[in-house]
């Protein structure tokens, strides 16, 4: 009952706030030209107007820019990042006039947040209890209020992720393949779990995914053209340019963020460096939790524990991505959901004191990540909270499988039921 009465108080206060600051607003066009979804709107207009083959061309991004938001003006470009198939597949969008186009996004995401909500209460809650304290949480998960302020991508993989591995489950790998295919719209959030699926051999997920990818492709060159050249010398472009293209490492709550304020710029080597080795130690850590640890569960192999290693999985991706702000964590919902529900199934004591730990992190998260976007970093440079404590739980978590796969089945059975 305390977390209900905890997640239900942050969920109000975020209502409250938002309100108020919505209602400070001075209009839909004078709030939305400052919102992340002008690049994404900049892509998909100019896919359908522009020069064949000019997506990436900057002085056409910022004419499409300064037309979509007259009167107002915008100094930094808010730069098209993604690659062109994106825009390609938002292209109605850009047949629309830029208020408009937020409005129809704007409707796009509440109703996949609605999915997300309804899968939660249906599917990973036993009582009436647990389903008003899973709505809370997410409906106050301020990932989830970015997102929708800012217009942004990331309840696609967020819903897809979810959706699909209730699919692998049910042991409906084509339906997990399709839903898996919502990630490609911010395709750095997918990588890690899509590893996860080549290491355990989920080939008859693989392939349908790996297909509708040529597909997508294919439609984007013949609309696009021949744009990955293009568009990684834009990449290269972009990370030189930084506050020039609405570009700010130190912003993100991931590795990249947690390198970049502790040297602050002032040592790109070894910031680099850094990112670098924390996310090869990701990647072991992923191959570690799919090859050797937690048994040899897989997807439609029978048993659960492919749950909390693929929980895990994505939980590293995300710390790992090379582009990531706070409203990008909608993604750990899927793995909160997986995470949560086979810990409290391990009521043994062999792990209580790992698995109260890890419960305790988890139920925490989400204030977490509330006072990380309303503090910021620390001004000393030593602290980016959300990496540190979602590294933290990621290790737990690891220690947790670990002693778990020690206990006996027929206690965790027991326990289980």
């Amino acid at each position: 009952m305390g977390l209900v009465v905890c997640y239900g108080l942050l969920f109000a206060a975020m209502l409250v706030f938002w309100s108020a600051y919505i209602a400070h607003q001075p209009g839909l066009l004078g709030y939305a030209y400052r919102t992340d979804f002008l690049g994404i709107y900049v892509g998909a207009h100019t896919v359908v107007s522009g020069p064949r083959g000019q997506i990436y061309d900057l002085d056409i991004q910022r004419s499409e820019m300064n037309q979509a938001v007259v009167p107002y003006h915008r100094g930094a470009l808010m730069a098209f990042i993604y690659p062109a198939y994106v825009a390609v597949l938002l292209g109605p969008l850009g047949f629309l006039p830029f208020v408009q186009a937020v409005v129809v996004m704007l409707v796009t995401n509440c109703l996949m947040a609605m999915r997300v909500g309804w899968t939660l209460g249906t599917r990973f809650s036993d009582s009436p209890r647990e389903r008003l304290a899973l709505l809370f949480a997410f409906l106050g998960f301020v990932p989830l209020h970015l997102t929708l302020l800012q217009n942004q991508l990331g309840l696609f993989p967020a819903l897809g992720i979810l959706e699909a591995a209730v699919a692998m489950e049910d042991r409906k790998p084509v339906k997990a393949a399709g839903w898996l295919l919502l990630g490609i719209l911010k395709p750095q959030l997918i990588l890690f779990p899509l590893l996860a699926l080549v290491l355990w051999q989920c080939w008859k997920t693989l392939v349908p995914f790996v297909l509708g990818c040529a597909a997508v492709l294919a439609v984007s060159v013949s609309i696009a053209g021949w744009w990955v050249p293009d568009y990684l010398s834009f990449l290269r472009a972009y990370n030189r340019a930084g506050p020039g293209m609405s570009l700010y490492p130190q912003a993100m709550h991931n590795w990249r963020g947690l390198a970049s304020v502790l040297f602050r710029m002032a040592h790109p080597a070894a910031s680099g460096t850094l990112i670098v080795v924390l996310t090869l130690l990701s990647v072991f850590a992923t191959v570690i939790l799919c090859k050797y640890l937690g048994g040899d569960g897989r997807p439609g192999a029978g048993g659960q524990t492919w749950e909390p290693r693929f929980g895990l999985v994505v939980l590293l991706g995300i710390l790992s991505s090379p582009h990531l702000y706070l409203h990008d964590w909608i993604v750990f919902v899927p793995a909160a959901v997986l995470l949560e529900r086979w810990a409290r199934s391990l009521a043994v004591a062999d792990c209580s004191g790992s698995r109260r730990a890890f419960l305790w992190l988890l139920a925490g998260s989400p204030f977490v990540l509330t006072f990380s976007h309303f503090m910021g970093w620390s001004p000393s440079g030593l602290i980016q909270w959300v990496p540190w404590y979602m590294g933290a739980l990621a290790c737990v978590g690891m220690v947790l499988l670990k002693i778990s796969e020690a206990t006996s089945p027929r206690e965790i059975t027991a326990a289980s039921a």
